[in-house]
């Protein structure tokens, strides 16, 4: 088996779906010291539109972004823009301001 068919092999199995984004089990597992004043309804209206192979996901940058601003907003969207990757990479230091 070649490397290629190997990756394709893998990214198409039933095991590994899950692994771009949070379950609801997940959330309420690993975030539940957060999850006092969230409403997960209303969060699961806002972010939990995909699936990859497996269940149900959750956008993660969304989820992260929501538990530290108690905001309900489209955060994927604007993380895609040119200008948030070029500030976030200048707050990391990897490019001179």
């Amino acid at each position: 088996m070649t490397k290629h068919q190997y990756s394709q092999t893998h990214a198409t199995e039933t095991k590994y779906g899950n692994i771009c984004g949070y379950t609801e089990e997940d959330i309420k597992e690993k975030f539940k010291e957060y999850l006092d004043d969230i409403d997960l309804k209303e969060m699961s209206k806002w972010y939990d539109g995909y699936w990859l192979l497996k269940d149900k996901l959750y956008n993660p940058f969304d989820i992260l972004q929501y538990l530290q601003n108690k905001m309900l907003k489209n955060y994927w969207f604007t993380s895609g823009t040119l200008l948030f990757i070029n500030k976030t990479v200048k707050r990391k230091e990897i490019l001179p301001t």
